[in-house]
């Protein structure tokens, strides 16, 4: 007697998330079902050098 499942599961929902949103650095999450949400606020970056530095490393890193 063959059997079958035929429900959409919460992994194929996820997988097609994926094909149909990533590029060549990896997965670009829908905001919707994103695991993380970040924000960076560069803070007075024209009085500090260095503080704009960092940011600009942090923002390349992500």
């Amino acid at each position: 007697m063959p059997m079958g499942c035929y429900g959409i599961g919460i992994t194929r929902i996820v997988a097609a998330c994926i094909e149909q949103s990533h590029d060549d650095k990896g997965i670009i999450w829908p905001e919707n079902i994103s695991p993380f949400h970040l924000i960076i606020v560069q803070i007075d970056a024209h009085k500090s050098n260095q503080v704009k530095e960092f940011q600009n490393r942090s923002m390349q890193k992500l």
